[in-house]
This record gives structure tokens, C-alpha cells and sequence, in this order.
């Protein structure tokens, strides 16, 4: 009996190994597809308002890495506003509405931080992986609102979020800008 458990046991052991291997390496050679766009959500926050609306047509930059300035004693590696940003430079505007006294104005570049100070992920770790599959002067769709209200106990203010960012081709971003 104690030979069949000993059997039975490095049966299981070996096709655990072997499986896991020969299913590693079907990862491996199975190529990875970039997502086709990133879909961002709005926050679930009922209290923030919308100030401003902006979907745009931009040239990916690149991504760099930026230093936070501000005069905190958090600042730069732990207020959370160093790290590195991928830019986007404005091409066109696809739709814009102002709908609050202090909404902002028409933007000729975006930004969107990927990483913290110590180059960690930061946000949604799909926008990050979204981005990477980016080269230098992509055309890409983004949209964003400005949104204003308590995001966090006793404390308003201002939040952005992405809510699309999508790469296309020039012959997609004409149909667009005829379109409008």
C-alpha cells in the first residue's frame, strides 16, 4: 500500500510539473494581442460635476519620466505626482463642451501618468500595458471629462479621467474629423 501512495504521488507530482511546463511554454509561443483600445469608467461618485467634456485626435510622444515640483514634504517620491507620463500632442478636436464656469479650456497636449517615483505601475495597470504597445507618432482617439467634488472625506477637487484611449490609422482619424 505504501508503494502505490509513493507511485501514485510522483505520478501526480510529475504530470503537475510537466503540465505546468508544456502550459508555460504554450504561453510563451502564443503571441500576445494588444488590447484594441483602453475603456476607462467614470468614478461611481454621484457628487462630482461634469465641467468639461474633451474627445481629441493626438500623436503619441513619449513616455518620459517627470519630477514633481511642489513644496510639500512629500515631494517628489511620495505626493504620488512624480513618475513617468506618457504625452500626447493634440491634433484635433473631435468634441468639446464647456459645461461649468471653471471647466477647462481646449488642450493642445495630454498627459497621463503610468508609473509612480519609483517606476511602479500607477492607476489601471491595463492603461499601462495599453500604452507600451504605442510607438512614437500613433494617432490615437482620447477622451476625458473634468470632473469637480468630494472625492475623498471633508476634501473637493478636480479629477480627469481617461475614459478612452484607442490607436487608429489616418485614414479613421479623416473619417473623424470629417464627421464632426
Amino acid at each position: 500500500m505504501k508503494t502505490f501512495k509513493h507511485t501514485l504521488i510522483s505520478t501526480c507530482l510529475t504530470a503537475l510539473i510537466f503540465g505546468s511546463v508544456s502550459h508555460a511554454a504554450e504561453e510563451e509561443s502564443a503571441p500576445s494581442k494588444p488590447p484594441k483600445a483602453y475603456i476607462g469608467q467614470l468614478p461611481d461618485n454621484d457628487k462630482l460635476k461634469v465641467l468639461a467634456e474633451h474627445k481629441v485626435i493626438a500623436r503619441f510622444q513619449e513616455v518620459k519620466f517627470r519630477r514633481c515640483m511642489g513644496r510639500t514634504g512629500n515631494c517628489p517620491d511620495r505626493c504620488g505626482n512624480s513618475g513617468e507620463f506618457a504625452n500626447f500632442k493634440i491634433t484635433d478636436y473631435l468634441h468639446y463642451k464647456k459645461l461649468g464656469k471653471y471647466g477647462d479650456d481646449k488642450y493642445t497636449t495630454y498627459s497621463v501618468q503610468v508609473t509612480d517615483f519609483d517606476r511602479n505601475p500607477k492607476g489601471d495597470p491595463e492603461l499601462g500595458a495599453y500604452i507600451k504597445t504605442l510607438k512614437p507618432g500613433d494617432l490615437v482617439v482620447i477622451e476625458w471629462k473634468h470632473l469637480y467634488g468630494a472625492v475623498r472625506p471633508g476634501g473637493h477637487s478636480p479629477v480627469r479621467p481617461l475614459l478612452l484611449l484607442k490607436k487608429i490609422d489616418k485614414a479613421e482619424a479623416k473619417r473623424l474629423i470629417e464627421a464632426k
